[in-house]
């Protein structure tokens, strides 16, 4: 089963997908922008310790503000553009800075203000430094001896960035690689998901009206399916106990029907006897003996369809028969009609073919398939039949120069007692293709049809081979 949206599988598929996918993304975002926070706020916390060291270093010196420089020199902030800077204002002036800050004055300030903290006297600006590069400001302002001072501890951000950065592409690999495995993973886990609903369909499709009596036992199911699985049980009950209701009265009204229709034909015969002097009821009897005629077909055509109903004809009891043969003695019960309506039978049988079959059976098949194309045919018509054995099976082909069937009609041509409009007022049942497609199907093989109005009609039967 492919995965759609029309599926439970699909859907199963789709949202779970959805969802993982989303929060995945969701997570790589969040974690992106707590690490981006915490590198930061790593920074800041250096910068604001810097400032506290620098703080340190200012003291009186015989009533003057001294900053022992030497501690401050001697390390990363005494070489210019090395990514690390200070400066320090007494008064609004320049009291100390790093060498790249002294040669340019540069504005530690010039960039946005990331925070600000009242309580600290300290503000946070993100910029850009001598170099051109990303830094991070922290600026303190406090007093030293009455007088104002500002501290400005600022670091380079390219580390950090390129840090981050890094981060950034490893969730960009991590999180459509977990999402190609979630899809794989997905895909599996919903057809492990929907595995018993596929068993329980697949069962299903093997019970047919010949196979009603078996059930599907529901403690092999999942504890989801067996719910249905008993549902499913009790509705073939049901449908079993209606079904053999509905077999047993058409087998015992067809078979109650017989005998009085034949008692019926038989008076018929008698009658016209006696009436063949004067004629006088002659017409009415023939009528009489007509439609009992056609009754006595329909009932046939009834329990024929009841045996197949139920499973009467078996491939256990096939043998090999010849399928030129069953052709013959179809044609033997239609001469008659052939003869009687001017239709040309062409047979085109190479050569003879053997297959596994009941004889009876298929003779009524073929006989079923002529008759409607010598009823259904115009007069000096004809009806071809042709036989070819492919591989492993043989087909059949019963071609006639009738009137067609139309396209509406061609859907429902074997179904029971269907009949197209245009041959409502012709001799038939309405089972004769029923009963051809029952057995032909219990063969193993099938039947279809082609047909354009005024063109004819092509019945093709398929039956595997010895």
């Amino acid at each position: 089963m492919k995965p759609g949206m029309h599926s439970l599988k699909g859907r199963l598929f789709f949202w779970s997908l959805l969802i993982t996918s989303s929060l995945l993304i969701i997570l790589g975002y969040v974690l992106h922008s707590e690490i981006k926070r915490a590198i930061l706020h790593s920074v800041e916390l250096t910068l604001h310790s810097k400032i506290q060291i620098l703080k340190g270093l200012m003291h009186e010196e015989h009533g003057a503000i001294e900053l022992e420089l030497a501690e401050i020199v001697s390390g990363e902030y005494s070489v210019p553009r090395s990514g690390h800077y200070y400066k320090v204002l007494l008064q609004n002036e320049i009291f100390a800075a790093s060498p790249s800050l002294i040669d340019e004055d540069f504005n530690l300030e010039a960039g946005e203000l990331q925070s600000s903290n009242e309580q600290l006297n300290e503000k946070v600006y993100l910029s850009e430094g001598p170099a051109n590069e990303p830094i991070m400001a922290v600026r303190h302002d406090f007093f030293i001896l009455d007088q104002a001072a500002t501290a400005y501890a600022a670091q380079s951000l390219e580390e950090s960035i390129a840090l981050i950065n890094t981060f950034k592409h490893v969730l960009f690999i991590i999180i459509p690689a977990s999402i190609g495995i979630l899809t794989l993973t997905g895909l599996w886990i919903s057809r492990k998901s929907m595995k018993p609903l596929e068993n329980f369909s697949s069962t299903i499709e093997k019970i047919t009206h010949k196979t009603m009596n078996e059930r599907i036992p529901p403690e092999l199911q999942v504890s989801e399916v067996k719910n249905i699985t008993n549902s499913f049980n009790a509705m073939l009950d049901r449908l079993q106990s209606a079904f053999e209701t509905e077999k047993r009265l058409v087998a015992d009204a067809s078979h109650e029907l017989k005998t009085p229709l034949s008692v019926i034909n038989a008076q018929c015969d008698v009658l016209l006897q006696d009436d063949n002097k004067d004629g006088k009821y002659g017409h009415a009897l023939n009528r009489i003996k007509a439609a009992s005629k056609s009754m006595n077909r329909l009932i046939g055509d009834m329990l024929s369809l009841t045996r197949l109903d139920s499973g009467l004809l078996s491939a256990a009891d096939f043998t090999v028969v010849s399928l030129n043969e069953c052709i013959d003695n179809a044609l033997k019960f239609t001469e008659f009609s052939a003869r009687e309506r001017q239709i040309k039978i062409i047979k085109n049988i190479p050569r003879d073919i053997n297959i596994l079959a009941d004889r009876d059976m298929l003779t009524e098949v073929f006989l079923n398939v002529i008759e409607n194309g010598i009823k259904y045919n115009r007069v000096n018509g004809s009806v071809e039949i042709t036989a070819a054995q492919n591989a492993d099976s043989a087909e059949v082909a019963v071609k006639d120069t009738g009137e067609g069937i139309m396209e509406k009609d061609l859907e429902r041509i074997f179904d029971r007692f269907y009949r197209a409009d245009t041959s409502r007022g012709k001799e038939g049942t309405g089972l004769g293709l029923s009963i051809a497609k029952a057995i032909v199907e219990t063969h193993g093989g099938q039947i279809k049809v082609k047909s354009e109005p005024g063109n004819g009609s092509c019945f093709v039967m398929t039956l595997p081979t010895v």
